[in-house]
């Protein structure tokens, strides 16, 4: 036996069902969306690792000079120029990822790694670039929130 059922209750039931499909579809969406962003806290940790990194990797580049200019390893181009190209880079992602560095902390921090490539380009001494890439490598720990 069929049960009529009218117009406007159809209707009402397919406007309370679309209603409670987009509630649900809200309330879902909105849980999958603060999941998938990361929090402030998680941010810093990433730029902070990113930092640590890149600092260890300035560091690393006296072990390459000093071989360069000893002739026992790469040149400095290679050694040396090639690798602060990618640091450099990975630099500026970093710095873009953070922002509470202000804008002359970021230029800082470039004109640090660039002192780093004209120590090299120059040739000086293994302690004198010792000292720029110390220089540069405490001051990226330093602005990217390294502890």
């Amino acid at each position: 036996m069929a049960v009529f059922i009218s117009a406007g209750e159809r209707r009402r039931r397919f406007v309370l069902g679309c209603l409670a499909s987009a509630v649900v579809a809200l309330v879902v969406g909105l849980f999958a969306g603060r999941a998938s962003v990361p929090t402030v806290r998680e941010r810093a940790a990433s730029v902070a690792l990113t930092g640590s990194n890149l600092a260890t990797r300035v560091d690393a580049l006296t072990i390459e000079y000093e071989q360069a200019i000893s002739g026992r390893g790469d040149t400095v181009s290679k050694g040396v120029d090639e690798p602060l190209t990618g640091i450099e880079t990975e630099l500026a992602g970093a710095l873009r990822s953070a922002p509470w560095i202000t804008a002359s902390g970021a230029a800082e921090v470039r004109a640090a790694t660039a002192k780093v490539r004209s120590a090299a380009a120059a040739k000086v001494s293994a302690e004198e670039f010792a000292a720029a890439t110390s220089a540069a490598s405490t001051l990226i720990r330093s602005s990217l929130g390294v502890r």
